[in-house]
């Protein structure tokens, strides 16, 4: 008691000496819960206070009361910020809590950004004292006219009058209003519009050097997207393409919840770039299933903190490790505080540096809990799918964390908030590796989407390359891909997954929908195709089709085979000159069809001489060879524009191509763009050139590796299913069209329709034997 006495003397003598202005201050004290007279903090008050129940809550309470709405701490690091807002959302009363330190921070650096947070909720700070000695000056504010900016940020919530355009709101941070489809079964929309404007905080997350939605915002918008129709669980949610944000403007965000089907309602995630001039195309970005839990109590808690017999982990240096990984993280996303080890399984807590309102739980916070999981790698790595993600409470701004290994390296995650408990769960979390070309690609999407089947490439050929994924198959969904006219790139997409199939029998099906499948429909077909172990399949209402190939006979009497009409007053244009079935054919034109005038074009020009002597011998009259790549738009409207008025161009045949063979798993972006440029750009660039001219006849250079894949010919076989559609389009509108998807020519020089001939034997044994040259030429 003696000892309690002396110290309680020591603190009333320095309470005493305290300079008149802080001595009135008013003082609420923990030791009544109320505003105290500081008169009366003797020794006997300082015994109350060692020895009484700390009444911390009955004090915040009296602030409140008071008025008072900015709190403070001052510590070395915030713990008692969130028991202050706790209390104040306990009497609905708004309130800012702050600290002044963080352990492990730059002391300085935290320090001004707590007085600066302090500053901009209404506290009078002393900004001279920081620059005495350093000769700043106050200076007056220049008098040009206003620029007509806005200076002061935007708020990042969305909230315009909604319900006046007869939509809900949505109430929620990301999303600013939902909307029930009247003809869709209770399927849901919500809509929000995001950008680097009004979510600042967004800019705090790069990967590879791109600002991306971090993976965990989608996991949050599904949670939304559940809760709106009565689903409490994302049963599983895989992201397909990462949604990259544009340097200015912004992105269009919608959520699609579909009708329920087996308990389940699927749902997706979609956005565009914003332009009101020319609107861009909608990408999906996630997909997956949405469910009704059992709504049972977690099986969690972690009141015990940190975990008994867990050893610390330092994290000296961590954020500037993840940096030089790809990792762009700044001051809201670098929320991990700590680290523990304890078995097979890490501890973390982290802390939300910015507002939590307006989520079920912020995408900074979780993502931040799953930074402990990047200590142990050393490549850079992304969410991929999510399973079994429940959310047991909303609005935490600090997190304890349990990282568990699951199944063929998935991770688990529970989190719990300050007080331990549930916050979250997840029972699988899968990451995949991302790549710059990947995050390149994901910034272009919609642009050029003609002229990509890249990111479908990635996921196969990820796929095929996991080694937990033995046993698994893929189902690769396309849209219109197999309709009676087929979307070219769709149609690509089936030709690229052709070559997989023949490479990985088994691994992967093919299902392509018409537009109005129904989610049951899709669902249905998935598990016919899979049961009955055809590789591909096409659902048609009720009906399921697969694909086969029918003997038509020969070339005179095939059934619904027109070849093309061959003016011999006119021009012909042929492309990929160079090569031996480019010049067969010239001199089949020449001889056989008497055709007298040509253009002949080619990159490189091997035996333009040669070839212009023998078709002039044969009775051409006028033949011109140009240097010229098909795909550059520019030099073949030159070429066109080249041909003379009185001898108009008639007709078009595109042989031009390259192959690169090799197998899916060696197949690169660039390698795969390479194949591509001369079909698929080509083709693009004439029949964009020539649709106001009066052609008589369009043929295109295809293979049979679109149709039927062919191993090592992934890409050879996406350019020619891309060409084979386009033709489809072309007659559907009207227009000339022929696709001549070739096998094997009885001939020698390389004809061998894209084939090589370790390929020969092998799709010999397919029942593909080679056409003497008569009969090819014969569509001619």
């Amino acid at each position: 008691t003696s000892q309690m006495d002396v110290i309680g003397e020591e603190l009333a003598a320095a309470v005493a000496g305290l300079s008149p202005r802080a001595s009135e201050v008013p003082l609420y004290s923990t030791v009544t819960g109320e505003l105290l007279d500081t008169a009366t903090m003797d020794a006997g008050y300082w015994r109350r206070n060692l020895r009484e129940p700390v009444r911390f809550e009955a004090a915040v309470r009296a602030l409140l009361d008071a008025g008072h709405g900015l709190f403070i701490e001052v510590s070395p690091h915030p713990v008692l910020t969130g028991a202050v807002q706790q209390t104040a959302e306990a009497v609905d009363a708004p309130v800012v809590a702050l600290g002044t330190l963080r352990r492990g921070g730059d002391d300085q650096e935290r320090l001004l950004t707590s007085l600066a947070q302090a500053h901009v909720h209404g506290a009078d700070v002393d900004w001279s004292v920081w620059f005495e000695g350093l000769g700043a000056r106050r200076v007056e504010l220049p008098t040009y006219a206003f620029q007509r900016r806005r200076y002061w940020l935007e708020s990042s919530t969305q909230t315009a009058d909604v319900v006046s355009a007869g939509l809900g709101a949505a109430g929620h941070s990301l999303l600013g209003a939902a909307v029930s489809v009247a003809e869709a079964d209770a399927a849901v929309v919500l809509t929000g519009r995001l950008s680097l404007h009004t979510h600042a905080w967004l800019a705090d997350h790069t990967i590879g050097g791109s600002v991306l939605l971090p993976g965990t915002a989608f996991v949050e918008l599904a949670l939304r997207a559940g809760d709106e129709v009565g689903c409490d669980a994302v049963e599983e949610l895989t992201l397909y393409a990462p949604l990259v944000f544009p340097a200015a403007g912004a992105v269009q965000v919608q959520v699609v919840v579909g009708e329920m089907a087996d308990g389940r309602r699927p749902v997706g995630v979609y956005s565009r770039v914003e332009n009101e001039q020319s609107p861009a195309e909608w990408v999906q970005h996630a997909g997956g299933t949405l469910v009704a839990g059992d709504r049972t109590e977690p099986d969690f808690e972690l009141t015990q903190w940190p975990p008994a017999g867990a050893e610390a982990v330092s994290l000296e240096g961590f954020y500037a490790e993840l940096a030089g990984r790809g990792y762009g993280y700044g001051p809201v996303f670098r929320g991990l505080e700590s680290v523990w080890r304890a078995g097979g399984d890490l501890f973390a807590e982290v802390v939300l540096p910015a507002e939590a309102d307006g989520f079920g739980v912020h995408p900074a916070l979780l993502d931040a809990a799953l930074h402990a999981s990047l200590l142990d790698g050393d490549e850079l790595r992304v969410p991929f799918t999510w399973a079994g993600v429940r959310l047991h409470a909303v609005g935490a701004s600090t997190l304890r964390v349990r990282l568990s290994s699951g199944d063929e390296g998935a991770l688990r995650l529970v989190a719990a908030d300050a007080d331990g408990l549930p916050v979250i769960s997840v029972d699988k979390l899968r990451t995949q590796p991302m790549s710059p070309e990947a995050l390149s690609a994901a910034a272009t999407l919609g642009e050029d989407s003609l002229f990509e089947v890249r990111c479908v490439l990635e996921v196969v050929r990820g796929f095929l390359a996991e080694p937990g994924l033995g046993g698994v198959r893929l189902v690769v969904v396309t849209r219109g891909g197999m309709a009676e006219v087929p979307d070219p790139v769709t149609a690509a997409v089936w030709g690229l997954v052709r070559s997989a199939q023949t490479e990985y029998p088994g691994r992967v099906v093919l299902v392509d929908v018409d537009g109005d499948v129904s989610v049951g429909s899709l669902r249905g077909a998935v598990s016919v195709a899979l049961g009955c172990g055809e590789p591909q399949v096409a659902v048609r209402g009720e009906g399921v089709l697969v694909p086969r190939l029918l003997r038509v006979g020969g070339v005179s009497g095939a059934v619904g085979v027109v070849g093309p009409v061959w003016d011999a007053v006119g021009t012909v244009l042929v492309t990929g000159a160079s090569g031996v079935l480019a010049g067969v054919v010239a001199r089949h034109l020449v001889v056989e069809r008497g055709v007298r005038r040509l253009v002949l074009v080619s990159r490189s020009g091997a035996g333009a001489e040669g070839l212009v002597a023998e078709l002039v011998a044969a009775g051409a009259e006028d033949v011109s060879f140009v240097l010229c790549d098909v795909a550059d738009r520019e030099g073949m409207a030159g070429v066109l524009a080249g041909v003379a008025e009185e001898y108009p161009l008639r007709g078009v045949v595109h042989a031009a191509g390259v192959l690169d063979d090799g197998v899916l798993g060696g197949l690169s972006g660039e390698r795969l763009a390479g194949v591509l440029r001369p079909k698929v750009d080509g083709v693009l660039v004439l029949d964009e050139l020539t649709r106001g001219l009066d052609l008589s006849a369009f043929v295109v250079f295809s293979s049979v590796a679109g149709v039927v894949g062919t191993a090592g010919q992934a890409a050879y076989a996406a350019a020619n299913a891309f060409m084979d559609a386009l033709m489809a389009v072309r007659r559907s509108e009207g227009l000339v069209g022929t696709s001549l998807a070739w096998g094997l020519w009885a001939a020698e020089g390389g004809m061998g329709g894209g084939l090589g001939e370790r390929d020969l034997e092998r799709v010999s044994r397919m029942g593909i034997v080679p056409m003497p040259v008569a009969e090819a030429l014969g569509l001619f």
